[in-house]
């Protein structure tokens, strides 16, 4: 049996808005897409010992691979930064969606992979 995952902030830390740091990445990650673009996907990784990034952005025809800039990279490692608790640890993986037809109000889906915070005893 696997124990559950300790319920994690998402929103807040200390006083900084996770969620306004989303969107900032948000808003980053749609700067370097190129005129035209319909979807773009970030898939961020981190530990202490790597880092590394993957952002496609898609047409409706093709997707291409862009570089993430040096700001956005940024916000990412101050969002994982922030955001790990004492019951959770940070997260490892960083999934960001946006598509360009959608209304503001919900424009990206954040999903987080988080470390254990406790090993589960065997």
């Amino acid at each position: 049996m696997v124990p559950s995952m300790p319920e994690c902030a998402v929103s807040s830390s200390g006083g900084e808005d996770l969620a306004v740091l989303a969107d900032r990445i948000a808003d980053g990650l749609r700067g370097l897409a190129p005129p035209g673009w319909q979807r773009l996907e970030a898939w961020f990784a981190m530990t202490v010992v790597a880092e590394s990034a993957l952002l496609v952005v898609g047409d409706g025809n093709q997707s291409i691979r862009y570089q993430v800039s040096d700001a956005v990279w940024e916000m990412v490692r101050r969002h994982r930064r922030l955001s790990a608790g004492p019951e959770c640890g940070p997260w490892w993986r960083l999934l960001v969606r946006i598509d360009a037809d959608r209304t503001s109000s919900v424009p990206l889906s954040v999903v987080c992979h988080r470390f254990r915070a406790t090993v589960p005893d065997a």
